[in-house]
């Protein structure tokens, strides 16, 4: 487990003893972004310096540092691609950029322009062909890995927060401070379905059937039952709210809960003063 924190360093964790293994060092500023790689060999930081910097995870020691971004704007998230061999990294400085991790390059002359405004997240098709970014202009964007714009969704009427792709690849789930999750069949721009949450996403996933998509208030049915692609038993249905259980943890203070994580029967808790908790179930 990889955490981020504004005191500028990054945490690799053993998530069972609950140990640190590496402290990373070396960002100017706040990290607010940690991504592990698909293949666990690297891990990306995002920080307010501008920068992106790469990490062996099994040694703790820096590949490269990413320089493309402005200095002077914050790098809001990064992504690796299925085969963890390129990542994707965007801005508020309205660009997006696409490395090369082996040789931490730029596979772009310069950062895309991207969006008209900050650009808050970015995320790989599961085929690695595509890439989506989010932004503050509230559109999201559809693009090839050479950089040429496919697609421009925008339906949402706030700044869009987080999007992934279905597991063909089809269609896209995107998220917004309007408190609407929308599903797009991609080469259509068609709106499938729009889903009021009563307050922003900002993580979400589609269900490997296809019909559901997990976010972080819940689990969500965006098909009505007589059209869902898989029988309605096979997946528990939550809309606009989480899942019931036998016991709520609701942490005060300093220890209000600002991030969480999982692995297998094990709950990472971040908190407010920036300690971590770790829960067994």
């Amino acid at each position: 487990i990889a955490s981020a924190s504004t005191d500028k360093d990054v945490r690799i964790w053993d998530p069972i003893s609950g140990s640190i293994v590496h402290k990373l060092e070396g960002h100017a500023k706040t990290v607010s972004i940690v991504r592990f790689s698909p293949n666990g060999q690297f891990l990306a930081s995002c920080s307010a310096d501008g920068t992106v910097r790469l990490w062996n995870t099994v040694t703790g020691q820096a590949i490269g540092t990413l320089r493309g971004h402005s200095e002077t704007h914050p790098v809001n998230d990064a992504a690796f691609s299925p085969d963890s061999k390129q990542l994707v990294s965007c801005s508020s400085d309205m660009t997006i950029c696409f490395w090369d991790v082996r040789t931490a390059r730029t596979l772009w002359a310069d950062g895309l322009r991207a969006h008209d405004d900050s650009v808050t997240s970015v995320t790989f098709s599961p085929g690695g062909k595509r890439i989506a970014s989010c932004s503050l202009d509230r559109t999201v964007k559809i693009w090839d890995i050479a950089g040429n714009l496919q697609h421009t969704l925008e339906n949402h009427t706030a700044p869009t927060l987080a999007a992934a792709f279905s597991q063909n690849g089809k269609q896209l789930v995107s998220s917004s401070e309007d408190d609407t999750i929308m599903v797009w069949d991609i080469d259509t721009e068609f709106e499938q379905c729009v889903k009021h949450m009563g307050a922003p996403v900002r993580a979400l996933a589609f269900s490997p059937s296809g019909d559901m998509v997990q976010t972080d208030r819940g689990l969500v049915n965006i098909y009505p039952p007589s059209l869902s692609p898989t029988p309605a038993s096979r997946e528990p249905l939550v809309t606009q709210d989480w899942t019931k259980c036998d016991q709520i943890l609701m942490p005060q203070g300093d220890y209000e809960v600002t991030s969480i994580a999982t692995l297998g029967d094990t709950t990472v808790l971040g908190h407010v003063s920036g300690a971590i908790s770790f829960i067994g179930f």
